[in-house]
């Protein structure tokens, strides 16, 4: 699917950010090339024990989308 995005909109993935809430998110962020950033809204929270025990630890967390957004901002 972000493969799809990037050539129907003319993306450059290795200059782009994903924010999910899930594990798979951020797998699949990280599979296509982009900056990936877990908000702890919907199953985030759940999410970030996941996120440690697959070894992503370094992977930046927000606490919702707009501290997400401060994250991609380097705010």
């Amino acid at each position: 699917m972000l493969f799809e995005a990037a050539g129907q909109l003319g993306l450059d993935l290795e200059h782009s950010w994903m924010i999910g809430d899930a594990l798979t998110d951020v797998q699949a962020g990280l599979a296509a090339g982009v900056s990936p950033i877990l908000v702890l809204t919907g199953r985030g929270v759940a999410q970030r024990e996941k996120l440690e025990s697959a070894g992503l630890a370094d992977i930046p967390i927000g606490e919702n989308l707009a501290e997400a957004v401060r994250i991609l901002l380097g705010e």
